[in-house]
């Protein structure tokens, strides 16, 4: 039989004689019948992962829906004026999106505790690099070398000489609105995913402790 301590209740609903109706406490406090040790704690994993990714997810596709309205309808680009906000928005959703990959030191990254591997995806690969190597810097290969410094040259017929110098960097981002919008369907399936995940492993933690005594 799966059981509880008492201590770890915490009263959430009453009737109005006061009997308690419902209590409130922390799955981890939940002991599961013995021999599904090791099973109860998978699905508790199972079930965080997918809280972290659902967070995650669902506020890197927000921000991605708001990078939107910086996009004109008859270019498809946002304006120069507006590039720093849209690149913003746009750091702001991609570290968002690679929040859900992050390793912990013991439980594993909330995407493989799903045994979900998207790893050949090339959108994911794009916002992983793009947080990695262009934000983050973690790349051993990103050095200051590969940086492209253009120059402005004036021309004095016979000769030319420096007048000033132009970051010609590889550094900008600029999408398509069309990229965004897929870039929007591949987070929204993974989130799908994770949902559904969820919702799987709390029916089987349901039918694994069925009544809880209160100990």
């Amino acid at each position: 039989m799966s059981t509880i301590n008492k201590k770890f209740l915490e009263k959430h609903t009453t009737s109005k004689e006061g009997i308690v109706k419902s209590y409130r406490t922390l799955i981890d406090n939940l002991t599961p019948p013995p021999g599904k040790e090791n099973e109860f704690r998978e699905l508790v994993l199972k079930i965080k992962s997918a809280v972290v990714i659902e967070e995650c997810l669902s506020k890197s596709i927000e921000s991605f829906l708001a990078l939107k309205k910086y996009y004109h309808e008859d270019t498809g680009y946002y304006s120069d004026s507006q590039c720093i906000e849209a690149h913003a928005l746009f750091t702001q959703a991609a570290l968002f999106y690679r929040s859900s990959f992050v390793r912990g030191n013991l439980t594993g990254t909330p995407i493989k505790n799903l045994n979900l591997s998207i790893q050949n995806n090339p959108i994911h690969n794009e916002l992983r690099n793009y947080i990695d190597k262009k934000v983050a810097h973690v790349d051993e290969n990103h050095q200051i070398k590969s940086r492209y410094i253009g120059v402005t040259l004036t021309n004095f017929e016979e000769h030319l000489k420096i007048e000033s110098l132009s970051n010609s960097s590889e550094e900008t981002y600029s999408y398509h609105i069309s990229t965004i919008e897929d870039i929007i369907e591949h987070i929204s399936s993974i989130l799908t995913f994770a949902i559904e995940n969820k919702s799987s492993a709390l029916t089987e933690i349901k039918e694994m402790l069925g009544e809880i005594k209160i100990c």
